[in-house]
């Protein structure tokens, strides 16, 4: 099958192709097209971001399996329900979007919607098959009930104005959440492993840290201590507690060497912290980022070594 490359080619108006031509992509972005008639072609990619779109058609290609219609300025975008393409991954970011797609063939896999006026997630309204969905930059204030989607394993719901998110897929793995307005940390499914909640408004850390976590950012919230004991999982590799109001020294569990970097940047520690975690480091492989923590009487030796460990971990058998 061709492809079919008009990008970057100041069109003006989407190009004709004869009916029944079968194409693998068809590539018009970055154009100054407004409309895109009905086709009478068989294709499977078509990609249109960054175009002047506000027109498209009810009915698409029979075989598309991949549309990209992001960067224009489409106000709706609604679907028939006959004839749906058989669609897995659908680009509809940055455009001028207040209502949630109408519609959306159950086959679709991959959804964006980033950087729209979207505010609502109706659940009715989502393919049970979807595995990602970004909604980031939305003006959302509250989700829905995703307990259904068993699919759904990457979810960005970040940059909005979200107070509280419960019910969670099950099977998720990827949460990012960051720049919302949470006061509690949420409930999470058993298999996520990386959690992005920075730049919220939590005040506490939660007792429990899910066995499959690997990766964790809470920087730049309100949380003054941490009761849980960190590594105690031997998963997770890398916390971020940077820019909180942290006061006393977390608890690290020493019964496994590895590496495990802790981000405690800007935040309220006294003069005893840098010792004990530099023997930590020391001997159970385990970085502790602490420059610019505030304490008050500073060894340049230690400063010098924290530094040289972050910059080169591979070098952490020296000390």
């Amino acid at each position: 099958m061709q492809n079919l490359v008009l990008n970057d080619s100041s069109l003006t108006e989407f190009p004709e192709i004869p009916a029944g031509r079968t194409f693998y992509k068809i590539n018009i972005r970055e154009n100054k097209i407004i409309e895109i008639p009905p086709l009478n072609c068989h294709v499977l990619k078509i990609d249109a971001r960054k175009n002047l779109i506000t027109v498209i058609p009810d009915d698409w290609p029979p075989m598309l399996e991949v549309l990209d219609l992001g960067y224009n300025f489409l106000h709706e975008v609604a679907f028939l329900d006959i004839n749906l393409p058989p669609l897995k991954e659908l680009w509809l970011n940055n455009n001028l979007l207040f209502n949630f797609p109408i519609r959306l063939p159950d086959s679709l896999e991959f959804l964006s919607i980033d950087h729209n006026q979207i505010q609502k997630i109706p659940a009715d309204l989502l393919p049970k098959n979807l595995e990602i969905l970004f909604a980031s930059n939305c003006g959302l204030k509250y989700t829905p009930s995703l307990t259904d989607f068993h699919k759904l394993k990457r979810l960005d719901l970040s940059y909005n104005n979200i107070t509280k998110i419960t019910d969670l897929p099950p099977n998720l793995e990827e949460l990012y959440l960051n720049n919302n307005q949470l006061t509690e940390f949420p409930s999470l499914p058993s298999k996520v492993h990386h959690v992005d909640i920075a730049k919220n408004k939590l005040s506490s850390f939660p007792s429990f840290i899910q066995a499959s976590i690997t990766v964790i950012n809470v920087s730049h919230n309100q949380i003054t201590e941490v009761n849980t004991i960190l590594a105690r999982n031997s998963i997770l590799c890398s916390i971020n507690l940077s820019n909180n109001w942290i006061t006393k020294e977390p608890i690290i569990d020493q019964s496994i060497a590895r590496h495990f970097f802790c981000n405690l940047n800007q935040n309220f520690l006294g003069n005893e912290f840098e010792w004990n975690q530099m023997l930590v480091a020391r001997r159970f492989q385990t970085i502790m980022w602490i420059k610019f923590c505030r304490i008050i009487a500073r060894t340049q030796r230690i400063k010098q070594e924290l530094l040289e460990v972050a910059m080169h971990p591979n070098r952490l058998g020296n000390f």
